[in-house]
């Protein structure tokens, strides 16, 4: 079998699922309930649902910012992050920063049912923070230590 050649193109790790969890799901969520808590506060809507006025507006407006809140802190904190042989770039799709890898002070794994999140971690604050959570494709994962196995361990992939 060949040997795997260094690749002059980046290898994406991230999953294409990123740009939907970044972008699609909290843009429906702004837009659609947003409209519906906007509706439930400035129409009598709550009397379809057969609650009092007060509690079904402020219901709908706590439920509201507690989905923005979750989106906030979990898929809006998600960057695509594609490595080259000598450095690696992570974007939020709206700024792109390149990074070298010793910078990487270490990788961990969260396994989220039929999902798998890679935090990255840097050794001093980046652009991004210290964590890049990365919502990462399992394939392409293999693709990048199989093609360059040596930074693969340097930096600590598993």
């Amino acid at each position: 079998m060949p040997e795997p050649k260094t690749p002059s193109r980046s290898i994406q790790i991230s999953s294409n699922f990123t740009l939907f969890f970044k972008i699609v799901i909290p843009v429906f969520w702004v837009v659609f309930f947003g409209l519906f808590t906007m509706s439930a506060v400035t129409t009598e809507m709550y009397l379809s649902f057969g609650v009092p006025k007060l509690t079904f507006q402020v219901v709908a407006v706590v439920l509201y910012a507690l989905g923005v809140l979750f989106i906030y802190f979990t898929f809006w904190q998600l960057k695509r992050v594609e490595f080259f042989p000598d450095t690696f770039f992570v974007t939020n799709y709206f700024k792109h920063y390149r990074y070298s890898y010793p910078m990487i002070e270490s990788i961990s794994y969260i396994q989220l049912l039929i999902f798998k999140i890679m935090i990255i971690k840097l050794a001093q604050k980046g652009h991004f923070g210290q964590y890049i959570p990365v919502l990462i494709s399992r394939k392409r994962h293999q693709i990048f230590i199989e093609t360059l196995p040596e930074i693969a361990q340097q930096i600590g992939l598993k």
